[in-house]
């Protein structure tokens, strides 16, 4: 199966986030801030408000989820594959080892099994247009790549990475509203969907959600618990808010 290049493009909801250090405390510490500062008008009115409140119900019920599915994945055995994307079982044992990895450099092998496995499907002509996609988006042709994620969706409508890249590629147009809307439905798919979670974090910050942004960030750890990275925004994130890590 073809892969798609990455590139920095994919920074919101994909691997290899781009970061920035930012001066916390008189430390420098990494920070989720890809391209230019929000318009924070793009997220005004009471429909996005509402969209934001349901987020926080969302990412307040996923916890219980990702503790379940981990907790079912744990005793999963590295079987040959008989399923593809988010429904592969393949994904239970990857979980589980990325739940005890340790180090940056295993964590990121592990996932990034993790996204190749959610980019493949068993719909070979919703795999060609989500990989066409894919290129469309690296190409900064932002209209194209909605286009095709769009026409992928609707051959596979349970294409859990279709409606995350689509939510990539609205984030990297400035349509944070759609963008957010995609989050949803790709965790409300994958509930261990790091990478959607993520995503959700940035656009929550560029709002000035930063309890929304914590709570984001901590429903990731709950996946991969000892990512620094992750660890360190939550530190931020808390300070910002004044929560404290139970």
């Amino acid at each position: 199966m073809r892969q798609g290049r990455k590139s920095g493009t994919e920074a919101a909801f994909a691997p290899a986030p781009a970061e920035v250090m930012k001066e916390v405390g008189g430390h420098r510490r990494p920070f989720f801030y890809t391209h230019a500062p929000c318009d924070k008008s793009s997220l005004d009115g009471p429909v996005n408000k509402n969209t934001f409140i349901g987020m926080k119900t969302l990412v307040k019920n996923l916890s219980a989820s990702v503790v379940l599915a981990l907790v079912a994945g744990g005793s999963a055995v590295f079987a040959p594959s008989a399923s593809a994307d988010q429904f592969d079982p393949m994904l239970d044992g990857y979980f589980a080892a990325l739940a005890e990895a340790n180090n940056m450099t295993e964590i990121k092998v592990i996932e990034q099994q993790i996204w190749d496995t959610w980019r493949q499907t068993d719909q070979n002509a919703a795999g060609d247009i989500f990989r066409d996609g894919m290129e469309a988006m690296q190409a900064a042709d932002f209209a194209e790549a909605i286009t095709l994620f769009t026409d992928a969706i609707a051959l596979d409508s349970d294409f859990a990475e279709a409606y995350n890249m689509r939510a990539t590629t609205y984030f990297l147009m400035g349509r944070y509203f759609e963008s957010l809307t995609d989050v949803q439905v790709t965790i409300d798919l994958e509930p261990r969907h790091f990478g959607a979670l993520m995503g959700g974090a940035q656009i929550a910050i560029r709002s000035g959600q930063a309890e929304l942004a914590l709570e984001f960030v901590e429903a990731a750890l709950k996946v991969s618990p000892n990512n620094p990275e992750w660890q360190a925004i939550a530190n931020h994130l808390r300070d910002v808010t004044g929560a404290i890590d139970l």
